[in-house]
């Protein structure tokens, strides 16, 4: 089994500023719907992408990666495969240690993937508040919680290193 690659074009093409912009709030919704009933070349875009990782995830639905026999590890692993099987719509999902994480928790509408996951973990150990999942990926959450997209989406996290993190995270706070 191989790790998911990177799709073409990565990381994905980002909007033209247009007049939306300049509407508060409203603005963005706006542009969307125009976007989205006139099949814009942006959507297209986005949606390629997202069905090129859909296509990689559904062709190893059925393969194994032999993850380390600890609960820590197992607790994670379901509550990512969990998250992963509902927003990219599989029946299945057998991560690689070496898989983007990025391609994971990306995708043209869902940007609560990340949430969604640690919402899972959080219910499987009982334990609150947990790190982000973003500080992983993208590191620590800089002042108002902003990243920079184009950092963030050629980040090189793995998901062998978002479990290590999790695992490491347990096993300092079951210490303490």
């Amino acid at each position: 089994m191989s790790p998911i690659t990177y799709p073409a074009p990565w990381p994905p093409p980002s909007r033209k500023p247009d007049f939306y912009d300049r509407i508060p709030v409203a603005g963005e919704i706006l542009r969307s719907i125009c976007e989205l009933a006139t099949g814009s070349a942006y959507w297209k875009s986005q949606n390629e992408i997202a069905n090129q990782i859909e296509i990689q995830l559904q062709a190893r639905s059925g393969e194994r990666f032999e993850w380390p026999a600890h609960d820590e590890h197992q607790i994670v692993l379901e509550a990512l495969q969990e998250t992963v099987c509902f927003w990219k719509g599989v029946d299945q999902f057998c991560p690689h240690p070496d898989d983007p994480a990025v391609l994971l928790f990306w995708g043209p509408f869902d940007d609560l993937s990340p949430l969604c996951f640690q919402t899972a973990l959080e219910k499987k150990i009982e334990r609150r508040p947990i790190p982000h999942v973003s500080e992983c990926i993208f590191g620590p959450v800089p002042p108002l919680g902003f990243y920079d997209v184009g950092k963030a989406l050629s980040s090189k996290c793995t998901i062998g290193e978002v479990l290590n993190f999790y695992v490491n995270w347990m096993i300092e706070d079951i210490k303490s």
